[in-house]
């Protein structure tokens, strides 16, 4: 088995724009070892359907939720992800993508 090497954490900035979510980057290229932090002020939650890159399928909290690393075993490809957050009236979701390049 390969030894995992940590990079540092890429940041996946959360924000709500007209009753919309925008997570900068939408598309975020990693390497195997690389750790995830998202951020956004107010509550918010992370959940990969089917497959995930990470130990964990779901994540949760406010502020900054930094990932464990990725697997130097996962597999390369694309691994979309589902962020919802609480506006104050209505939950608000997207899906955007993780990508696992060498």
């Amino acid at each position: 088995m390969e030894k995992t090497i940590v990079l540092p954490a890429p940041i996946v900035t959360i924000t709500v724009v007209k009753g919309k979510i925008v997570c900068n980057p939408w598309k975020l290229e990693v390497k195997r070892g690389t750790k995830v932090k998202f951020d956004y002020a107010d509550p918010f939650a992370v959940h990969f359907g089917g497959k995930t890159p990470f130990p964990h399928v779901s994540f949760n909290g406010s502020g900054s939720i930094v990932t464990e690393p990725i697997p130097s075993d996962m597999p390369y490809g694309v691994y979309r992800y589902f962020v919802a957050v609480y506006d104050g009236t209505r939950v608000l979701t997207e899906d955007p993508d993780i990508i696992i390049v060498p």
